[in-house]
């Protein structure tokens, strides 16, 4: 059996080098596609094929690999298939039967070398706008001239029928599409064979995007263009529409619905034990999106009790990043701040001409954190006056501040956490308060087999991410599993694994040097 060398390019930058060389050279260089590349490699196997696009797939469900090993089944020594080198690892596990060997194009320090082959490809310009308000003239304009404006999100078979039988003028917004790509990649491959389906259509997407639309579709988009050098009728002010941009929040309520099952999969993949919650949270938060489009409920609110390291501030942290596109940044008090007698102008501001602060943390933090998520943690130690603000914040959803700021925390979710035991939150926590709250969780310790698949995750990404910042480290199955033997049984904190499993991996490191 024959097996051949995967050849691999560095990024974006190799990947116009390498399509620009092939234009020149008049050579053939596709991406992989199934069945299209099957039929190409029956009648022409002196190609340069790039199977970057379908390693995510394949990597997502391992019952496509048989697929992909049958469309290459005819490369020859002609052949040239080429991948993005992050993947390549991936693919001489993957597509072991097919490759043996990986070798670095080395393009930006050889740029005279000769390509061999040559890709027939249209790429476009993917077009940008900066917030709501330019995107609502966008679908205005597009209302007046007879354009058919839709999110990628509602793309479906009929859709494209009617398209492609009535031969109408798109524009697809793919926004959603690009955020979804941080938490599973498979769907570049999926977004593609989608596009494929139209033969004349533009696209747009958030200004702040348009790198990782470039990065991850570099077969699709060649460079960028505002939206207005697209619509020239369309006057951009190249600034963020403050008034938008101060009073919109991204919560579970208003994300789009695709993003909503990824964050409720990041939850169940990422949160480590605690069954009984990650079932129910989700349930919760689909009840709160139907009473909270009936204008019965507000806000959502949830009190998370166990000891330190236990993963409550992680729940936070998985629902910020899908809130905020792979950035966990949210908002967060520590209230074992709030136990004076002047707390709640320490939360909200003091009022006017009061010797102190003006401006509560609370109050500052809303008006720049862009998620509808409050972690409120060691909460048990907040005195009367925050108990009795919060009683009727999570009652009426809405606060003014000491300035006469009205903010509105409409779909929110609260996150409250305290180190107590279920117990001694009934015994600690205001009778009134505990009603108000929508669920109480108590974290229990890990069981060891939990414990050990979190250990398991955090080297296999520690590990990459020191490869990556050429930190020279290279396990062994020996080394590997003595990295991951630490005393599971004894440690509850997750912290205090991380800490061990760090230790581990820097004493491997040390015996490199």
């Amino acid at each position: 059996m024959n097996r051949w060398t995967i050849y691999t390019y560095k990024g974006i930058k190799e990947f116009n080098i390498l399509l620009e060389k092939c234009d020149k050279e008049d050579i053939l260089f596709t991406q992989f596609k199934f069945k299209d590349t099957l039929e190409l490699l029956e009648e022409n196997s002196n190609v340069i094929i790039d199977i970057t696009n379908i390693i995510p797939f394949v990597r997502n469900d391992k019952a496509n690999v048989y697929s992909v090993e049958l469309n290459l089944y005819n490369i020859t020594s002609g052949t040239k298939i080429v991948v993005d080198e992050k993947y390549a690892e991936y693919v001489l596990d993957l597509l072991r039967n097919l490759f043996d060997k990986s070798e670095c194009l080395n393009l930006l320090e050889n740029n005279e070398e000769s390509i061999q082959d040559k890709l027939a490809i249209n790429r476009k310009i993917i077009y940008t706008y900066n917030n709501l308000s330019e995107l609502n003239k966008v679908i205005e304009y597009c209302q007046q001239n007879q354009i058919i404006f839709i999110s990628f999100s509602k793309i479906n078979n009929e859709l494209i029928g009617k398209i492609k039988e009535n031969k109408m003028k798109i524009l697809i917004d793919i926004t959603s599409i690009v955020l979804a790509n941080d938490h599973t990649p498979e769907t570049v491959y999926m977004f593609e064979q989608l596009l494929n389906n139209f033969e004349d259509y533009d696209a747009i997407v958030r200004r702040d995007l348009k790198e990782k639309v470039l990065e991850n579709y570099p077969f699709t988009f060649e460079y960028d263009e505002e939206i207005n050098k697209l619509f020239n009728n369309i006057k951009l002010n190249n600034s963020y529409d403050a008034d938008y941009e101060e009073n919109s929040k991204t919560t579970i309520v208003n994300i789009e619905e695709q993003k909503l099952i990824l964050m409720k999969k990041a939850i169940k993949e990422e949160l480590f034990g605690h069954n009984k919650f990650k079932e129910d949270f989700s349930n919760k938060i689909d009840n709160f999106i139907v009473l909270n489009k009936l204008k019965r409920k507000k806000v959502l609110s949830i009190f998370l009790l166990g000891g330190t390291g236990l993963g409550k501030t992680e729940v936070a942290r998985i629902i910020a990043k899908n809130l905020n596109s792979g950035n966990d940044n949210f908002i967060k008090i520590n209230f074992g701040n709030y136990s004076s007698q002047d707390a709640l102008n320490s939360l909200i501001g003091s009022p006017k001409g009061y010797v102190g602060c003006e401006s509560g943390e609370l109050s500052v933090k809303l008006s720049k954190n862009k998620i509808g998520l409050i972690l409120c943690d060691e909460f048990e130690k907040a005195n009367k006056a925050i108990f009795n603000f919060f009683l009727e914040l999570l009652e009426d959803g809405k606060f003014t501040d000491s300035m006469s700021n009205e903010h509105d925390l409409d779909g929110f979710l609260i996150i409250f956490t305290s180190n107590i035991s279920k117990k001694e939150f009934c015994q600690q926590i205001p009778s009134e308060f505990q009603s108000r709250v929508d669920c109480v969780y108590e974290f229990m310790p890990l069981r060891i087999d939990e414990k050990k698949k979190y250990a398991v995750k955090y080297v296999e990404e520690l590990i990459k991410d020191l490869k990556e910042n050429d930190v020279n480290i290279t396990l062994s199955p020996a080394e590997y599993l003595e990295v991951i033997d630490i005393d599971y049984e004894s440690i509850n904190n997750i912290r205090d694994i991380k800490r061990k499993l760090d230790e581990n991996i820097f004493e491997k490191i040390k015996n490199y040097e």
